[in-house]
């Protein structure tokens, strides 16, 4: 069975890796990371000019700036002489070599992602002022720079769906999880709904599920540059955003991903069931559950996350959050029985990756789960978590949420 999935926001898989200043460039429109290897290879003297240039500016250096000084035809830089008006001959002959330049300077870039004007700024700005401004890698294929969904991670968020679900339908498992979290079991949720009845993760229900990495894609075609900032509660008021910006390669939305998925139908037959020793709910597993359980903590997480940017944030206009997850809510509810939602990557967070939507509901458990477990214990009055990852357009200007896709399966 094949499985299609679409960016429904910004996808940010990382590779727990950053691009520094001294590997990408920065053009007008794009995203430029460079193969300093070929460059420095170029020009016997480039190496020690770098060399100068990084004890010189230190945290302020500029890869954009020390190629446009020394090596401008890696960067593929245009002319600033335009001919005189009206000769075309010049003219033609000027584009003929910018043309020339370009394609000759693909020669040093590993790829190139879109950014647009702000994210570019605020790049430049914070070399300026000594900031922080790597670039958190997505996840792609190397050396062909292609970027991709790993089947591990849609497992992960199928598995978390899942465990939600049943918790939440069968009281039974509810009461005893509670229970097993009040001794600090660390293996709670993986006893109660995956393992067997030998408490084996050999015999974990999902060893029977199989998500393929998806196809990959190009980057320069599936892949821009975008800016977070964290929105966090506080006492008084007081403004909301912390003041500095992390920037992400992102997939954009509407970019679509092929995989296979395959369920070993054979270990859910009765005999086999019955010597891996599963239990009754275990005995239940179908893809049909996965897109329901998947479907329903999609919808929770959507009235979570709505009532949580409507009632507690305040001196912030974050309407186009608001307006996102209404609609996500109303495509969840109108999907049909092979498509489900899911969040993955940046942004998930504790309520999209973990039961805690359902502890909460009980705020008198939850508040001791909290002192306990050392949840932010010492910010009791607060929900938590009290902060959220945020795009940004401009400085104060929200553009949305990470990493919400829309599945498909297809026979």
């Amino acid at each position: 069975m094949n499985y299609i999935a679409e960016i429904q926001s910004p996808l940010h898989i990382g590779t727990g890796k950053s691009l520094t200043p001294l590997e990408f460039a920065l053009s007008d429109r794009e995203f430029v990371v460079m193969s300093l290897d070929k460059i420095l290879g170029t020009d016997s003297r480039l190496a020690q000019r770098l060399n100068d240039d990084l004890n010189l500016k230190g945290s302020k250096f500029s890869l954009t700036s020390f190629l446009k000084a020394y090596a401008p035809h890696t960067l593929g830089v245009r002319s600033e002489q335009r001919p005189a008006s009206g000769s075309f001959a010049a003219l033609r002959q000027l584009k003929s070599e910018e043309s020339k330049q370009v394609q000759d300077s693909k020669a040093f870039r590993k790829y190139t992602v879109t950014l647009d004007g702000s994210v570019r700024r605020n790049i430049l700005d914070g070399l300026e002022r000594n900031q922080n401004v790597d670039v958190k890698e997505h996840l792609k294929t190397e050396p062909g720079w292609e970027a991709y969904l790993p089947g591990s991670s849609l497992k992960g968020a199928f598995r978390t769906a899942l465990a939600y679900y049943l918790f939440k339908t069968e009281a039974h498992l509810y009461q005893q999880l509670k229970q097993r979290l009040c001794h600090k079991s660390g293996e709670a949720v993986n006893e109660l709904i995956f393992y067997g009845a030998q408490q084996d993760p050999k015999y974990d229900l999902f060893k029977i599920l199989r998500f393929s990495d998806s196809e990959a894609r190009p980057v320069e075609s599936c892949l821009e540059i975008k800016q977070m900032k964290i929105l966090s509660l506080s006492n008084g008021g007081r403004e909301p955003l912390k003041p500095w910006w992390t920037f992400f390669e992102v997939v954009k939305p509407g970019i679509t991903f092929m995989g296979t998925v395959h369920i070993e139908n054979r270990l859910l037959e009765k005999t086999a069931t019955d010597s891996l020793g599963w239990k009754g709910h275990q005995h239940k597993f179908s893809l049909a559950q996965l897109v329901e359980s998947a479907n329903q903590m999609a919808l929770d997480v959507c009235a979570w996350e709505l009532r949580f940017f409507q009632e507690e944030v305040k001196n912030l206009n974050i309407t186009p959050v608001i307006k996102f997850y209404q609609n996500l809510k109303q495509s969840v509810q109108n999907s049909d029985s092979q498509t489900c939602y899911l969040c993955l990557g940046q942004g998930a967070g504790w309520h999209k990756m973990t039961v805690g939507m359902l502890l909460e509901k009980d705020p008198q458990f939850f508040r001791e789960l909290r002192r306990r477990l050392r949840l932010a214990n010492h910010r009791l009055e607060f929900v938590y978590p009290k902060s959220r990852k945020v795009l940004m357009k401009e400085s104060r200007e929200v553009e949305g949420v990470f990493g919400w896709i829309k599945i498909k399966f297809k026979v």
